[in-house]
């Protein structure tokens, strides 16, 4: 049952390299001169507007977060996808920047999307099942997410990640 996966954990995530293909895309695609933040916010606003999956917010995700948060491997492994996906995002970034290999900025840019994405997200669902209607539950999402892009900004002002 596990050959096609290194641990039964990977069962459960399935879904893992789904959030890199739309970051790599919109980075290669950006028009010359565009800000990186800037091809991340349309990013945004994009999959908000055509409902993915990593934007929405329904039973079955809040269960689904809720089995991992019940469970220490799930837990572990939740965090474990989290670093992977901060270090690929680091380098998605670098190279967007014209750089070879990420930097403390690339990787500081990085930490601070993926660690606003997963605060919001959680928020999100909390407020989700709180019984918020979903007008705001995706309002203190968005909220959220563009308080924490702009943090990221004005961190990396002056850098080639801003």
């Amino acid at each position: 049952m596990f050959n096609y996966f290194p641990r039964k954990e990977e069962l459960f995530f399935d879904l893992k390299g789904e959030g890199e293909s739309p970051i790599e895309a919109a980075l290669a695609n950006r028009p010359d001169g565009e800000a990186l933040s800037v091809s991340l916010r349309n990013l945004f606003r994009e999959l908000m507007k055509t409902g993915h999956s990593f934007v929405s917010f329904t039973m079955g995700i809040a269960q689904f977060w809720r089995t991992v948060g019940n469970s220490k491997a799930l837990s572990a492994r939740a965090r474990e996808l989290g670093d992977e996906f901060s270090d690929n995002l680091a380098r998605m970034l670098a190279k967007a920047a014209g750089q070879t290999e990420p930097d403390a900025e690339a990787r500081l840019a990085a930490t601070m999307l993926v660690s606003t994405w997963i605060c919001a997200h959680a928020e999100a669902l909390r407020r989700f099942e709180r019984g918020d209607s979903p007008a705001k539950v995706e309002a203190q999402f968005v909220s959220l997410v563009e308080r924490g892009m702009a943090g990221r900004s004005a961190a990396l002002s002056g850098t080639a990640y801003v």
